[in-house]
């Protein structure tokens, strides 16, 4: 299940933390709601490794933890037929719904879409202002950066198509108005072997275009005084 039940707080409030792990960034004052449940405003914790949300009413059965990894989906959503405020809309990685009773289905039967269970979260802060909800939305791209999705790159590495060799640093240099340094670099050489092959031309080849005009533009006036 992609949202954590359970979590370990320290005295201090804040997550438990894992091997190689720290807290990011965080943030008073969020409302979570899970699918269609409110959970009540709480705290939002990124880490390098999970999104932790920590209730104000019931740190110990509301919060909940979810690995940066099963974050498919986020976006700012405006969207007020969806909800009543501007928010950070989540999608997590979906569940099978199966039957206990039905029949093993074999493993070459396709899943179809009503089978899979697609959770969904929405992070609301209190404070009413676009620049706080992009603040939050652009501190979770970073982290969720930090933390390729491992099929992503067996896909890569079988020959799917991906985002390219410069793929992720391009997507976080654009957030930062800016241009990989080895993106321009490769861009550059590009450009040298452009000049390079004009050079190869040399003065020979330059003479031999010349007399090719001579002979058209000779040919053409020949033609005129014929007439």
């Amino acid at each position: 299940m992609p949202i954590q039940k359970g979590l370990c707080l320290e005295a201090s409030g804040l997550p438990s933390l894992g091997e190689d792990e720290r807290v990011y960034a965080s943030e008073d004052a969020v409302s979570a709601v899970t699918g269609e449940t409110d959970q009540g405003r709480g705290k939002l914790v990124l880490t390098t490794r999970r999104l932790v949300w920590i209730s104000e009413v019931d740190s110990g059965t509301r919060s909940f933890a979810i690995d940066l990894v099963d974050l498919v989906l986020h976006a700012i959503s405006n969207d007020g037929s969806a909800h009543p405020r501007p928010c950070v809309y989540c999608q997590l990685k979906g569940e099978t719904k199966r039957d206990p009773d039905a029949e093993e289905q074999e493993d070459t039967e396709e899943e179809t879409e009503d089978e899979i269970e697609i959770p969904e979260l929405r992070l609301v802060p209190e404070e009413h202002s676009p620049t706080k909800l992009h603040e939050i939305f652009q501190r979770l791209c970073e982290v969720v950066a930090m933390n390729p999705d491992p099929d992503d790159e067996d896909e890569d590495e079988d020959g799917e198509e991906g985002r390219g060799e410069f793929g992720d640093e391009l997507i976080r240099a654009m957030m930062n108005g800016g241009i990989p340094p080895e993106l321009e670099a490769e861009a550059a050489g590009e450009g040298e072997e452009d000049e390079d092959e004009d050079e190869e031309l040399g003065p020979e080849s330059a003479e031999t275009a010349a007399n090719s005009v001579d002979e058209n533009v000779g040919a053409s006036s020949g033609g005129r005084g014929a007439s």
